[in-house]
């Protein structure tokens, strides 16, 4: 990407708030500045599809399309500046941010680091793909229309002891077991339907033998909903059920939620 884009009139410049880079491209005429965002995430998976642009890392993928972002920038600023920079009546810049799958995310450090200014920015684009729209389709809708996100880290703290001894412990084995199925009500139950969100378990680590019941154990998730402010309100439900569950099975649990 770097390479490509250094061939062009542009000035492009690197690790922006971490790995970002933002290329700009000056019109002859006129000082307004809009900018053209695309996000740059792999994912910490193997890409199985039988398909030429196919991640040829082992566990790397580009399995959220963000591979199909950076392609699709690329080429407006390949477009903009072969066939149509005459005609600009303003700057472009195109930014590429990395981390937007991860909390707290790409955007912020670039923005600290000064990606929206000089030029200054009136006005930025962005897009994701969606695989259930069909080829050269495109919708557009007010408000919300990507969902926000908030990673957690739920730890369910027993005592541990001999399996043989069950009673002389608190399992957080059984903690985990009843945290999932409670968290998995909350969306269903607790949220208007009208409302889309989610609440997902990703991880559960603790325990290392089969006799022995561990001290903790550790969930990881995330919590995902259109309107940004729910975020919380599903935390507080998710921090209700978790300390519902280590109340009654008589540990205790500690949850931290991550939101951008």
């Amino acid at each position: 990407m770097l390479i490509i884009l250094k061939n062009w009139d542009s000035i492009v410049k690197r690790d922006i708030g971490g790995t970002g880079v933002v290329a700009t491209l000056y019109s002859q005429s006129g000082s307004e500045t809009v900018s053209l965002r695309a996000d740059m995430d792999a994912l910490p998976m193997s890409d199985k599809k039988d398909v030429p642009y196919a991640s040829a890392v082992d566990e790397i993928g580009h399995c959220c399309g963000h591979d199909g972002h950076t392609a699709m920038l690329l080429g407006t600023a390949n477009l903009l500046l072969c066939k149509e920079s005459n005609f600009l009546k303003g700057n472009v810049k195109f930014i590429f941010q990395p981390s937007e799958e991860k909390i707290p995310g790409g955007a912020l450090p670039m923005i600290k680091n000064g990606a929206l200014k000089n030029p200054e920015v009136g006005g930025i684009f962005s897009l994701h793909l969606n695989p259930e729209f069909p080829e050269r389709t495109m919708a557009v809708k007010s408000g919300y229309s990507t969902i926000s996100s908030a990673g957690f880290v739920l730890k369910m703290i027993g005592t541990g002891g001999h399996v043989a001894r069950p009673h002389e412990a608190v399992d957080p084995i059984g903690m985990a077991a009843m945290v999932i199925v409670a968290g998995k009500t909350i969306v269903p139950t607790r949220v208007n339907p009208l409302d889309p969100a989610i609440v997902a378990f990703a991880s559960v680590n603790g325990g290392t033998a089969d006799n022995v019941i561990p001290p903790e154990v550790i969930l990881t998730g995330t919590i995902r909903t259109l309107k940004p402010e729910m975020r919380k309100e599903l935390a507080g439900l998710l921090e209700e059920a978790a300390w519902g569950v280590a109340r009654i099975s008589g540990g205790k649990c500690d949850l931290n939620v991550e939101m951008q």
